[in-house]
């Protein structure tokens, strides 16, 4: 993933808290966040945590959901994607986030199909 952070271990958690907090200006900012993370071969969890203008969520900082990715069991890597109005999150035809502000157009989207695609 071009974007993406990886971070797997307290090592390369701290490695990209650090990164975010000197390159990202919304590291430290409470926000809408989403990472992809894989669980075996094969195996992959999709993380997504709602935004502070979503009623009823605060948001999460980068360490926040470094350590609520971190949290779940099994996980062998974990991408931390685009989060705030490009973070959507789609399953059989159903949108199961709520983007701030009705999301943004955005020019690219990991897509995870079952089955052979034609």
């Amino acid at each position: 993933f071009k974007a993406g952070k990886a971070f797997k271990d307290a090592a390369a958690k701290e490695k990209q808290t650090d990164l975010a907090k000197h390159t990202f200006a919304g590291g430290q900012k409470p926000a809408q966040r989403m990472c992809l993370a894989q669980i075996g071969p094969l195996e992959y969890l999709c993380i997504c945590s709602e935004g502070p203008e979503d009623k009823g969520s605060v948001g999460l900082t980068l360490d926040q959901f470094c350590d609520l990715v971190s949290s779940f069991e099994g996980i062998q890597n974990a991408y931390n994607l685009d989060g705030g109005q490009s973070s959507v999150l789609w399953y059989n035809g159903e949108n199961l986030s709520n983007p701030y502000n009705g999301g943004r157009n955005v020019m690219d989207a990991v897509l995870i199909l079952d089955g052979a695609v034609n």
